[in-house]
């Protein structure tokens, strides 16, 4: 049988039994026996987290990781539906952004063919593909940042820096194509992309510029987002988990996926904003692979005001429980790129630390429904 043997999980179960020295059935063993303390843990992530290796995880217990799969579920434990809006529509977060002060990427325009909002929230207003396309062709002033403003896994996001007249197409940052009449059938919703919402509209935003600090380590100008996933109640913020996901320069977006191979993964000491450990697609990294610059130790630059901005703008919306923001390390300080109310776990918890902190476990306690999400009782005894 080929195809079973060809699966992911079997060989993951190879590459972990051949790192660690310890053989498939130990290996199947102790997820099994994982999964019973926790059931938000499969195979994978029992591997992944190498919940085996009591070297890499030290003291952590398989209760203090989440399984990948408890993404939807852990957003949905702690943050009421009627309170996410800002997570989900970006034009929306804006709003907030302008009211209470929260430095986000400035907007250049909005293509909305339901509505028209005020030139002075979002600078210019597109109402139909033809006015967009005009613009595109002949006004706009590159680069561009565009994305949908209700999308998700970076769906629909294009870094624009040119326009070629002799295709009549849009270039891209990574140097690819898309042709002007292929884009506007994306941003009226014509081609339909996965994880994106077109009747919600599309923003077009200024380029941000990373901080210099972060040019001569990476040898990148491409913006390398830091995730910051912290909790709060009535005791106030804590920052659970930050990430530093590092874009390689030919990349659109930072997002690290099957498809971004030379992006990067760093667990960051949310206290000090010191690089603790590098990850790829393959495993550890300790140097940057563009300019090979020592990663591990590096202090993220104007850390401890982007860690202040993050405790600030949780608290624009304090019925969002978790949140999960994505900051930008720029040239004029740290800026807000977009929150998220149900974000990736899997990645965070790869370093050797899960995800449940006892003031999390605390707030599962209490705004958690273990009859509808049984992992919670067992989680939080």
């Amino acid at each position: 049988m080929p195809g079973l043997f060809s699966h992911p999980s079997v060989q993951a179960l190879r590459r972990a039994s051949k790192i660690s020295g310890i053989g498939i059935p130990r290996l199947l063993a102790g997820a099994i026996a994982a999964r019973r303390r926790n059931p938000t843990l499969g195979v994978s992530d029992y591997l992944s987290y190498r919940l085996f290796d009591r070297d890499f995880v030290g003291d952590a217990q398989p209760e203090d990781f989440l399984g990948w799969r408890a993404e939807g579920d852990l957003a949905c434990a702690l943050n009421p539906r009627r309170a996410v809006l800002p997570a989900h529509d970006k034009l929306t977060l804006a709003l907030f952004a302008g009211a209470f002060d929260l430095p986000l990427p400035a907007l250049r325009g909005v293509y909305m063919a339901s509505a028209r909002p005020r030139p002075e929230i979002c600078g210019l207003s597109f109402e139909s593909p033809g006015q967009l396309g005009r613009w595109l062709r002949r006004d706009a002033a590159w680069p561009v940042f565009s994305k949908p403003s209700c999308s998700s896994q970076s769906s629909g996001c294009f870094h624009f820096v040119g326009y070629r007249a002799d295709t009549d197409s849009l270039l891209t940052h990574s140097g690819s194509e898309v042709p002007v009449e292929k884009f506007l059938a994306i941003v009226t919703g014509a081609a339909r992309l996965p994880c994106v919402e077109p009747e919600m509209g599309y923003l077009f935003q200024e380029v941000l510029r990373p901080h210099s600090a972060l040019v001569e380590l990476l040898g990148s100008r491409q913006i390398s987002g830091v995730r910051v996933v912290l909790i709060q109640d009535e005791e106030g913020v804590e920052i659970v988990s930050v990430l530093w996901k590092i874009a390689s320069d030919e990349s659109d977006t930072d997002r690290f996926e099957s498809t971004s191979v030379n992006n990067l993964l760093a667990d960051i000491d949310p206290d000090t904003g010191k690089v603790r450990m590098v990850r790829s697609l393959t495993g550890r990294v300790t140097t940057a692979p563009l300019t090979g610059a020592e990663l591990p130790g590096f202090e993220l630059p104007d850390w401890p005001e982007a860690r202040r901005l993050c405790i600030r703008a949780a608290g624009v919306f304090p019925m969002m429980r978790i949140q999960h923001w994505d900051v930008a390390l720029t040239d004029a300080g740290p800026r807000l790129m977009e929150v998220n109310d149900e974000g990736i776990i899997g990645a965070l918890q790869v370093f050797g630390h899960g995800l449940i902190t006892p003031r999390m476990r605390a707030l599962l306690r209490r705004h958690g429904d273990p009859r509808s999400q049984r992992w919670i009782a067992r989680i939080c005894r």
